[in-house]
């Protein structure tokens, strides 16, 4: 059985989230895009690692600002998969569907339906009571596997 921590980490995980924060912020400050975004893929695999296979944390910031800092570098095809994967994350964790932080990004600038955003959503919700998603790369990978659309 899962857990769902939410976002209750552990506090070696509380400390490294700040310092990588901090430092990502640092390097976005000096418009080095690319450092603030490694900094947030080391964080999202310390928490990755932390949350094994029996825990799991919302993960949603990570993915997040790892996605806006890929659209800051102009990589937008691997900055929307990123904000896809925050959104499997909120959707997981939080309930207010159009006020999720990447569905914004997703329909406003990538112009994905709200239809297949909503078709999504309530996947992940439905498939939630029965199985906790604990990787958004896989859970995405095996919706669209599945035959769904993200238009």
């Amino acid at each position: 059985m899962i857990v769902d921590r939410r976002t209750n980490f552990p506090p070696n995980i509380q400390a490294s989230y700040r310092s990588h924060e901090e430092t990502a912020l640092r390097y976005a400050e000096r418009e080095d895009y690319s450092a603030a975004e490694r900094e947030y893929r080391t964080l999202l695999l310390a928490i990755m690692e932390a949350q094994g296979q029996t825990i799991r944390y919302h993960k949603g910031g990570p993915y997040h600002q790892i996605g806006y800092y890929l659209f800051l570098q102009r990589k937008n095809d691997e900055a929307r998969s990123y904000f896809l994967y925050a959104f499997i994350e909120d959707c997981t964790t939080l309930d207010d569907f159009p006020n999720l932080p990447a569905f914004k990004n997703l329909n406003g600038v990538y112009q994905i339906s709200y239809q297949d955003l909503r078709a999504l959503f309530d996947k992940v919700r439905h498939d939630y009571h029965t199985a906790v998603p604990l990787n958004p790369e896989a859970y995405l990978k095996a919706y669209l596997d599945s035959g769904s659309r993200i238009e």
